[in-house]
Parts: structure tokens; sequence; C-alpha cells
């Protein structure tokens, strides 16, 4: 018999299986929801006219306008801090906190 995922919604007990990002149905976001709006479709669109470059977080990685790259919020869930071009690794790492981009790194979408 298969595991049952709960929802990670706080106090809700709905089955999260199913591909829906940790939530059962009731309380699955949208990607503008979960600050992927315009916004971050137009930076994303800045940022792969920026590549060839390497990833923003020093770790070597050349990244490609033809391969996948991730538009790294520079403050993890603040859009209003901006993007950079990112490796899918050095993305993931960055969410705990444990990274930061380099001075060099080119950053899209802040409000001046």
């Amino acid at each position: 018999m298969p595991m049952i995922r709960a929802c990670r919604e706080r106090g809700c007990r709905g089955d999260a299986n199913g591909g829906r990002r940790g939530f059962c149905a009731r309380h699955v976001r949208s990607t503008a929801q979960r600050g992927y709006g315009p916004a971050h479709k137009a930076a994303r669109a800045q940022l792969k006219r920026s590549l060839p470059a390497p990833c923003a977080y020093g770790c070597g990685r050349v990244l490609r306008p033809s391969n996948p790259f991730h538009a790294a919020h520079v403050m993890d869930g603040d859009p209003s801090a901006g993007w950079v071009a990112a490796c899918g690794t050095c993305n993931q790492r960055a969410k705990s906190g444990l990274l930061r981009p380099v001075a060099t790194a080119v950053v899209v979408g802040v409000a001046r």
C-alpha cells in the first residue's frame, strides 16, 4: 500500500500525493502565488539574453541559453531583490541560505 503524504498547509490532513509540490488539491498554489508570475518570466527572458555566463553563485559552470538554467531570486522568495541566472544545484543550495550570488553576477528585475 503506498504511503500517503500529508499536505504542507498547517493543520490540513489532505493527501498531497500526485505531484502538487507537497500540497493537497485544496491548497495547491499557482505559479504566480509561488513568485513565478509575469515579472519572473520577464526577468528570465532578460537573463537568457545575458547568456552565456557563469553561474551567479560562482560554481564555475557556464550557463548557455540553449541549456536549462534557473532565474533564481537574489534573496529567496523576495522578487523585489531581483533575479540571477543560476544552475539548478546552486539554486537549491541557495534556498537554504548557504550561498549568495557573487558580486559580478548580472542581476535583473530590481526596481530603481
